[in-house]
């Protein structure tokens, strides 16, 4: 659900406080109304998906934000950014909420790593905890897909797809983050085909697999 951040009048509201424990939003728009509740969603992580192993050492990050008002979440967020704490460093790297840049992660090592994405206050920068996105763990399996238990592969939309599979993971994530990597989120039959060869391709190579609920 949508958290809100209210925003006041200087003139008049200057002893009232904002919603959630987040700051005040201070309006320049002179025809801005007296307590406007400026509504803000969580951040949801698109990839890297959670539970799910990737090729190589670097990765880009995609974000998806609904807001219940779009129109008005741009116009008091315009200045707002979106940090992402990896490996729960202390220093994050923030990129301007409304500028068409993806950030890209460089150079991690093989293994689990965590992330978590949440915006700032627009008017103090402040990081707001209500839009914070859960913790995702994913793992890296190197350039070579060394650091997995096994690599499947598999065709889809005429492009060979190599799938690094680590004990861990979850193939239901794993499947879903491939399909909707080739625009196929919603298709029933990428997913059961990716499911089922990932499966079929752990038995062969002896691999235990958890077992899941599937689709």
């Amino acid at each position: 659900d949508d958290e809100e951040i209210e925003d006041l009048d200087d003139d008049e509201n200057e002893n009232n406080s904002t919603k959630s424990d987040n700051d005040d939003l201070e309006s320049d728009d002179e025809d801005s109304l007296e307590g406007v509740h400026v509504s803000f969603p969580s951040v949801e992580l698109l990839t890297p998906s959670d539970q799910v192993s990737y090729t190589g050492s670097d990765l880009t990050i995609e974000t998806l934000l609904n807001p219940q008002d779009p129109e008005q979440f741009s116009k008091y967020f315009q200045r707002s950014f979106t940090c992402f704490s990896i490996d729960m460093a202390t220093a994050q790297p923030c990129f301007q909420l409304f500028k068409d840049t993806k950030p890209h992660m460089v150079g991690l090592n093989i293994g689990f790593h965590t992330i978590q994405a949440s915006l700032t206050n627009p008017m103090t920068m402040e990081l707001l905890d209500a839009s914070r996105s859960g913790i995702q763990t994913f793992f890296m399996a190197g350039q070579d897909n060394q650091g997995a238990a096994f690599t499947a592969e598999i065709n889809l939309r005429g492009r060979l797809h190599q799938i690094p599979i680590v004990k861990g993971g979850s193939l239901v994530a794993q499947t879903k983050a491939l399909c909707r990597s080739v625009g196929l989120a919603e298709q029933a039959i990428c997913l059961q085909t990716v499911y089922r060869h990932l499966h079929m391709v752990g038995r062969q190579v002896g691999f235990v697999l958890h077992q899941e609920g599937g689709f």
